[in-house]
């Protein structure tokens, strides 16, 4: 933290600890402004989709080859693969707003959702 003037604080906070509550912001009853709202939306985002057969949420996943390390794979090794649903953040987040879910396992739709700005407002 930073002060200036004991009228303003200054904080350099990552925002994936906010988000998975892993760092405590105190409850401010004075007015608060958060600059850089860009920020937000280049926050990380996850995909998600329903399971064709049982309806269940998935979870997109980046897959790369086994054996390989991360640094030297090229990126058209990558593979997109959904995975059953076990982020904590994400689970959170479509459990307080479920308007993120997709619609229905056959409507071939995926969701992009902003699981970390979510769960830094709330």
């Amino acid at each position: 933290s930073h002060r200036h003037s004991n009228k303003v604080v200054l904080k350099q906070i990552d925002m994936m600890d906010v988000a998975e509550n892993r760092l405590n912001l105190e409850k401010s009853k004075t007015h608060t402004i958060f600059i850089a709202m860009e920020v937000l939306d280049n926050l990380a985002h996850d995909k998600v989709t329903l399971c064709e057969m049982s309806g269940a949420v998935l979870q997109g996943e980046i897959q790369y080859p086994s054996g390989k390390n991360f640094k030297d794979v090229h990126k058209n090794e990558l593979e997109e693969v959904f995975k059953p649903l076990s982020d904590g953040l994400l689970k959170h987040v479509l459990k307080t707003q479920p308007s993120y879910l997709p619609d229905s396992p056959h409507s071939n739709g995926t969701k992009w959702i902003p699981s970390v700005a979510c769960g830094m407002i709330q």
